[in-house]
């Protein structure tokens, strides 16, 4: 039964409906890792330019509601991709960028976090949160890489960001062993 004649002080069941891919900016405290990682994908998927990043810090600042540690793990791990040379390179201004992409091929769906074009070419960044898996995530990030040489043309190259601690792991076109690969 749906009613608009409330009287103050009744109680009334509410539904919340979300729409796919929509992320509430009010949580419970203690968030898990996953909801984090989401949380820290949402909040870098609105920085095209490292110029952007104090203003879009400050908004999620205040207008998240989030528990004090949560607010701070969320910010630490978006922080340190702009504190190091290395992953803020993918955000310099000037860059050709696209924030998580639809794109399809040939197994369906595809949604890379940032492609980015810089003066050294096109490059592919896959943002990861939780346990590091370098195999399964440069498989995935190897499919991305794939899909964006069809559409351009071009020989990209892929990264895998770890951000929880920070690793930029960039991910090989073949999917040869890295049995030499430095830390």
């Amino acid at each position: 039964m749906v009613t608009t004649r409330l009287h103050l002080g009744e109680q009334a069941a509410q539904r919340v409906v979300l729409a796919p891919g929509h992320t509430s900016q009010v949580h419970a405290d203690t968030l898990d890792e996953a909801a984090l990682g989401t949380l820290v994908h949402d909040v870098l998927s609105q920085v095209r330019h490292a110029g952007d990043w104090p203003q879009i810090r400050a908004r999620f600042e205040a207008r998240w509601t989030l528990s004090a540690e949560d607010r701070a793990t969320v910010l630490t791990w978006a922080d340190r991709v702009f504190a190091h040379d290395a992953s803020a390179a993918f955000f310099e201004t000037g860059a050709t960028v696209e924030c998580e992409p639809e794109w399809m091929d040939d197994d369906g769906p595809i949604r890379p976090d940032r492609v980015v074009q810089t003066t050294t070419g096109w490059h592919v960044v896959d943002f990861k949160t939780g346990a590091e898996n370098v195999e399964k995530h440069a498989s995935q990030v190897r499919r991305y890489m794939d899909a964006l040489a069809a559409l351009e043309n071009t020989a990209p190259r892929g990264w895998i960001l770890y951000l929880n601690p920070w690793r930029l792991v960039e991910v090989p076109v073949n999917a040869q062993p890295r049995i030499f690969e430095a830390n």
